[in-house]
């Protein structure tokens, strides 16, 4: 697994591993987007994260509603790790 160690708080000395998650948009079919990686604690945090870029972009494009649409969150191995579909954030 690819980790990356971060400074959590320099003053207190301690670190946190990170893992990185790759995010992208596809319709499961034809069209997937390129991937956007982050460095994110834990797969809780990965999958919030997934939901706030999806609920940002549903926002700024509410035509991709009803269309099949979401965001495929993969770990660092690139395994899928969650399916977030646009049409269930409303």
């Amino acid at each position: 697994m690819t980790l990356v160690e971060q400074e959590r708080s320099p003053k207190a000395g301690r670190s946190a591993i990170m893992q990185i998650f790759s995010y992208i948009v596809t319709d499961l079919t034809d069209h997937k987007s390129k991937p956007i990686e982050a460095a994110l604690e834990s797969l809780e945090d990965a999958l919030s994260y997934g939901s706030l870029l999806a609920r940002n972009m549903l926002e700024a494009m509410p035509d991709l509603t009803g269309k099949g649409v979401c965001v495929t969150v993969l770990n660092s191995l690139g395994e899928t790790v969650s399916i977030l579909p646009f049409d269930c954030l409303n």
